[in-house]
């Protein structure tokens, strides 16, 4: 492993014996090379080593999080060997590439907000603004830019894997993303033909936001029912969880994410995970190296791109989501739906966390 430079000696050689490591949050892949800065004493230097195969296994394993040394190690060793595998760690600790870190510090779930409510039980002065929230779900549920992902992503992988494939989650991770990202930003109708599923269901689903008619919505023209998801985007099941914040009587809508436990936030059970493709629904699944299904119900507060790659995907496959309102041009002040106010504000009061439990998204 060569880098531009070394790191100082000493350092070097207290870090190569940490007990548990991460990548170096300042790690960025560019140019056929992984850059990432290193504080010595005198200044913050620059150094960048060449993405070979080694580099690359490297960088995606330990980009899921902090880990024990061993078992990082062990899981590299069912890659690359156990000579390589070692040899990689020791080098990526002595030049910076690597970190060493807290034996116990994973990150952990958000915390949760101080007050917790159920959509069918309002607390007092709210129950307006809880009912306004119920109609609103269904909105929510079309406006929702998860669908988007997930079927881009089924397209991207079947693009690269053929219809039926299966993959190295850890090892296809940053490649997929990268091409839903850039195509995300080009879902007019005539990307969503090119990029979505054959069976035209992004494309309705872009048709069907059109005729919701946001902007009418805002202005209080109510123009009629939400229409009705695309039977693709109806899976997976389950309802928001809402975080939002009292104002007045009116909610503001913070965030939304799935109902669930917190994910397990260990690395560990990502590094053998396989993304397949199911021919017969047209969707993609994540499990572990025994065909358990894994998944990340993804907290409101925390939105789904701020994971690593693997368990980013997993989480919008999961349907966990941090929702984004795209709202029009022209738009009141403050937009709202009723008594839901909608946009970029900061609450003044402390949030609250609000189940929808089942209802469809």
């Amino acid at each position: 492993m060569n880098t531009t430079t070394a790191v100082n000696g000493t350092t070097a050689a207290g870090l190569i014996a940490a007990e548990s490591v991460a990548l170096n949050p300042t790690a960025v892949l560019r140019d056929g090379q992984v850059r990432y800065r290193v504080a010595a004493p005198d200044r913050t230097r620059s150094l960048a080593v060449t993405a070979t195969a080694t580099v690359r296994t490297l960088v995606a394993f330990s980009a899921l999080g902090p880990a024990d040394r061993d078992r990082l190690t062990a899981a590299l060793a069912r890659r690359l060997g156990p000579d390589r595998a070692e040899a990689a760690v020791t080098a990526g600790l002595g030049s910076g590439l690597l970190l060493g870190h807290p034996a116990d510090a994973h990150p952990g779930a958000d915390p949760a907000p101080a007050r917790r409510h159920v959509l069918d039980a309002p607390p007092e002065g709210y129950a307006e603004a809880f009912a306004d929230l119920a109609a609103l779900l269904p909105l929510l549920g079309l406006l929702d830019r998860g669908h988007d992902i997930r079927a881009l992503l089924t397209v991207a992988f079947t693009d690269r894997h053929g219809n039926g494939g299966t993959a190295s989650l850890v090892d296809c991770a940053a490649d997929l993303l990268t091409v839903v990202h850039r195509r995300s930003g080009m879902l007019d109708t005539d990307g969503a033909e090119e990029f979505g599923p054959a069976d035209g269901s992004l494309a309705a689903l872009l048709a069907a936001r059109a005729t919701a008619d946001l902007a009418a919505r805002l202005s209080g023209a109510a123009p009629g029912p939400v229409p009705e998801l695309p039977t693709r985007f109806r899976e997976p099941d389950g309802g928001y969880q809402l975080l939002t914040a009292p104002q007045d009587g009116s909610l503001l809508l913070l965030g939304a994410g799935t109902a669930g436990e917190p994910a397990d936030p260990a690395p560990y059970r990502w590094y053998e995970a396989r993304l397949s493709h199911r021919p017969d629904t047209d969707t993609l699944t994540v499990t572990d190296q025994d065909g358990r299904p894994l998944t990340v119900p993804c907290p409101p507060a925390r939105p789904a791109w701020q994971l690593p790659a693997p368990i980013q995907i997993a989480a919008w496959l999961s349907g966990a989501t941090r929702l984004r309102i795209d709202l029009p041009a022209q738009r009141p002040e403050r937009p709202r739906l009723g008594r839901i106010l909608l946009g970029p504000a900061v609450p003044t009061a402390e949030p609250w966390l609000i189940d929808c439990g089942g209802r469809p998204r």
